[in-house]
């Protein structure tokens, strides 16, 4: 019984700390939310599953190819360099799948919005995960225990799947 006050209390006192990395995620919430929002849903879930095909290119992609394009010397270039080689995947499979998708008919603005805030809290978590364990943002900077407690390695794949069943339990037949 200690042992389940003394966790229920870590966490508490994690939660009262309210590290600046917390309200960082809350605003990438919030700036995602509204690009959902404004762009509409046929873009925002392509560039959602562009994600995907981008990680694995990432992923993939000759350690030697790597090191000829880290040229620069601090950490910060480099985390810089890796997040830009990233979007290029990005994009490149954005412009191929926005041909694929198709356009969803708007029913009604409340389902809608639900949509696009569960959505953006979905692209919120698998960005975090991208940030944290693909792209290590650790070499650079020192993430708060909440969130590192959060993200880990063994949990990426959940946060992975998240925003493709948030796409599966709002979808329209």
């Amino acid at each position: 019984m200690d042992s389940l006050i003394a966790v229920v209390r870590d966490v508490v006192t994690k939660i009262i700390s309210f590290p600046a990395d917390v309200l960082a995620l809350a605003v990438l919430v919030i700036v995602l939310f509204t690009i959902a929002l404004s762009v509409g849903q046929k873009k925002y879930t392509t560039a959602l599953f562009s994600f995907y095909p981008a990680l694995v290119a990432y992923t993939f992609l000759p350690a030697a190819l790597l090191e000829a394009i880290l040229v620069a010397d601090s950490p910060w270039m480099i985390l810089v360099t890796k997040l830009g080689l990233f979007t290029v995947f990005g994009i490149g499979t954005f412009i191929v799948l926005k041909k694929y998708t198709k356009k969803r008919a708007s029913e009604s603005g409340k389902k809608d919005t639900m949509f696009a805030f569960f959505l953006a809290l979905g692209a919120a978590a698998l960005t975090l995960s991208l940030v944290v364990v693909v792209i290590p943002i650790s070499e650079v900077y020192s993430l708060s225990p909440l969130i590192t407690d959060l993200v880990t390695p063994s949990t990426v794949v959940w946060w992975m799947i998240a925003p493709l069943a948030i796409l599966y339990i709002f979808r329209r037949d």
